[in-house]
């Protein structure tokens, strides 16, 4: 599977992400856990790669604060707490939009 991922930003600024250039695709190997350091920005789809599927164990932080950044649409939302959170905050990013990732083996 292939998982995206890009270094902290100041997370007291909600307009402070990761510029385009900035993310970069890891192969993940079969087998073989990985953590991120707190606050590091990463994709939470994993991208299959086997025709047979896969199996994650993901553990997170409780509660688990979550900004979300969409950079097709330049939308995206602030949760308090990702899994029980009601009410995400809506964020419109103004230096993003139309943006399109290609991973290339």
């Amino acid at each position: 599977a292939v998982v995206c991922a890009a270094p902290p930003t100041n997370p007291n600024d909600l307009n402070d992400i990761p510029p385009p250039e900035a993310v970069r695709a890891f192969l993940i190997d079969p087998g073989t856990g990985y953590s991120f350091k707190r606050g590091t920005w990463h994709s939470l789809n994993r991208h299959i790669l086997d025709q047979c599927g896969a199996s994650f164990l993901i553990l997170n932080s409780a509660p688990n604060p979550t900004q979300m950044v969409n950079y097709q649409t330049g939308r995206g939302f602030l949760s308090r707490d990702l899994e029980v959170d009601q009410d995400p905050k809506a964020l419109e990013y103004t230096n993003v939009s139309g943006i399109e990732f290609e991973i290339e083996a």
